[in-house]
């Protein structure tokens, strides 16, 4: 019985440490915006929005020549 418990709570342990490293390595726009919602002052239903990918995110062009270093 023991050596069953001890299986299965390793089992659980790795899905659930599987899980993690998957939201981990999630580099996107929603996980960034989620992580720090709270920085960013969103509200709960614009996280909600985010985390449902129910929300569009529309970029603004950028004048790249701002980079150089004159």
């Amino acid at each position: 019985m023991k050596k069953w418990l001890i299986i299965l709570f390793a089992v659980i342990g790795l899905q659930s440490a599987v899980a993690n490293a998957e939201n981990a390595f999630d580099h996107s726009l929603e996980a960034f915006l989620v992580n720090y919602a709270e920085n960013l002052n969103l509200t709960a239903e614009v996280i909600a929005k985010v985390k449902s990918k129910d929300l569009s995110i529309k970029f603004l062009s950028y004048d790249w020549n701002l980079n150089k270093i004159l």
